[in-house]
């Protein structure tokens, strides 16, 4: 398990399961397959042996999961999720439980989410053996670090240089790749970004989070975020001469990890997507280009960068508006979080993209407004 997470895979039945639960009354959630009908009835019967009671709920997908949790959480503080709950991140799927509630999951789909692995409040445990090719990935980093520290202002950039000197981190090895920085560096990382100085002085806590990563032979390994990345990079090209069937190939093409031209091809374009994105969240933000237009926060992109066609695609537009909200809560600006939004986006010299979204739940009850623009030399809004 990695620094400051709880050993979540269970290895001795009696101590780390029965013991568990012996004495106290057990919900069962349980898939609706034969393979949970065949652990129910053998689970039940060493209940009855032990007199351990439960309650026994059968579910149809994870919403029904959620539903008959959210209807029996009052009785008990152990669950068994059977068939149910592996690939899944349990924890937040049910609106993060008190930290009394125990979750043991028996469940042979995969892969196991890593988040339930690994898991600083001891909660879940994977009540399962893993097959001898099977293994739990290690957990790659997260550039979430640009919004929480504001790097693209002096005093962020400032930061982040401190940071990584109480760290011990020399600047001739931070610039350059990863593959190229020293091997004994390279083994304490996760370590130096778990540590105190980087959860409190940093106010950084979910700096370090699981992932997949696939190691093919003497290749670099490839973490699950970063072909997430490259692929969506690729597949949004901003390239106006490529038709969107050709970018779709480009992307297919890009998953193969073998094929390091095109993969170094996608992590490059990627690069240059976030490099665009957050520049655009700096002018936004620095430059004050958010306007309160009656209950919304109103801001209109321009088209003045470098590869501004990246955020006129459908998925790339929420990757920015979740960056925007969160840059300009973690600049003071708590009004961002619960106010609803509308983003303008150029499309061409005749169409506007409206977006209009809600990230945060609002603390009141909610309001239905209609929204009417209009395009001309000047762009005008009204809400009813």
């Amino acid at each position: 398990a990695a620094p400051g997470s709880a050993e979540m895979l269970v290895d001795h039945y009696r101590r780390d399961f029965m013991d568990r639960i012996v004495g106290h009354r057990v919900v069962i959630i349980t898939n609706q397959d034969v393979d949970a009908v065949c652990t129910v009835k053998i689970l039940t019967a060493l209940f009855k042996t032990e007199g351990i009671q439960y309650i026994l709920l059968s579910c149809c997908g994870i919403s029904d999961m959620k539903t008959k949790y959210d209807e029996y959480s009052s009785q008990s503080d152990k669950y068994i999720l059977v068939n149910c709950g592996a690939t899944i991140d349990v924890l937040e799927t049910l609106g993060e439980p008190p930290k009394e509630k125990l979750f043991f999951i028996l469940d042979y789909h995969r892969p196991i989410n890593v988040l339930n692995y690994y898991n600083t409040t001891g909660q879940v445990f994977i009540v399962s053996v893993l097959e001898p090719e099977e293994t739990i990935p290690d957990i790659k980093s997260t550039p979430y670090i640009v919004s929480m520290l504001r790097t693209w202002s002096l005093e962020g950039s400032r930061k982040l240089h401190q940071m990584l000197a109480y760290l011990g981190l020399p600047l001739v090895e931070v610039k350059q790749k990863y593959m190229n920085m020293s091997l004994d560096l390279r083994r304490q990382l996760v370590e130096m970004f778990s540590s105190e100085t980087v959860v409190e002085k940093y106010k950084l806590p979910d700096v370090i989070f699981g992932s997949f990563v696939a190691e093919i032979g003497f290749r670099p390994k490839f973490n699950a975020l970063d072909v997430q990345l490259s692929t969506l990079a690729v597949l949004e090209d901003p390239d106006a001469t490529k038709s969107s069937e050709e970018k779709f190939l480009n992307a297919v093409q890009c998953l193969n990890v073998r094929d390091a031209d095109n993969h170094k091809a996608g992590i490059e374009k990627a690069k240059t997507m976030l490099k665009q994105l957050n520049s655009q969240i700096q002018m936004m933000v620095e430059m004050k280009q958010v306007q309160e237009v009656g209950p919304f926060l109103f801001v209109q992109l321009t088209d003045s960068i470098i590869d501004f066609n990246y955020f006129k695609r459908p998925t790339t537009i929420p990757l920015l508006a979740n960056f925007l909200q969160h840059a300009g809560i973690r600049s003071g600006k708590r009004k961002w979080r619960q106010s609803p939004w509308i983003i303008m986006i150029p499309y061409n010299k005749n169409t506007l993209l409206l977006l209009v979204f809600q990230l945060e739940p609002l603390s009141k009850p909610t309001r239905t407004y209609s929204l009417r623009c209009s395009v001309s030399s000047n762009l005008r809004c009204q809400t009813t």
